[in-house]
């Protein structure tokens, strides 16, 4: 991987790569992901397949769709910076809906609430909720106690965000 390669910024001028994440190794596009701008790369194409609002963002006349509009063959990925979204979470669900991680079934309650959380932000909810059965056998049983754990909390979270109905029945 060459993590030299500068990359087209959405909004002009060249970044150089860091440490890059790469969902998709000859992906058109960088995401740049949270206060610590971890950089994932990733296919245009599986960005709107997956999600609305990053059809919107890379289809309409905003600067991230003129970006790729106008980008050539010779230019590096567009970058698209998320400074509001946690880098753990978008790298969890751009890799369980890119390549099917089998390790996705495997992620802790306190995961899968900010996986819920991100998947209801970027229209992917419909996409993720098969998972949730997975992620909600991590939370534990109440115990009688008044107060719920965190972990349950998690769980309710995901639970409604994912909008997983059954979860709520006898």
């Amino acid at each position: 991987m060459d993590t030299s390669r500068a990359v087209l910024n959405a909004d002009g001028g060249d970044v150089p790569a860091d440490s890059v994440t790469q969902i998709a190794p000859d992906g058109d596009v960088m995401l740049v992901v949270g206060p610590s701008q971890h950089k994932i790369q990733v296919s245009s194409h599986f960005l709107k397949l997956i999600s609305p609002v990053f059809r919107a963002m890379l289809d309409a006349p905003m600067k991230e769709g003129k970006a790729l509009a106008n980008k050539s063959d010779h230019d590096g990925p567009i970058e698209i910076v998320l400074p509001e979204d946690k880098e753990q979470p978008m790298d969890q669900v751009l890799r369980t809906l890119f390549s099917s991680d089998p390790s996705a079934t495997e992620f802790s309650i306190s995961e899968a609430k900010e996986i819920a959380i991100l998947a209801d932000k970027y229209g992917m909810v419909e996409r993720l909720q098969v998972f949730a059965s997975f992620w909600l056998l991590n939370a534990t049983k109440t115990d009688g106690a008044d107060v719920i754990s965190e972990n349950e909390w998690n769980a309710l979270v995901v639970v409604y965000m994912l909008k997983v109905d059954w979860a709520f029945l006898p």
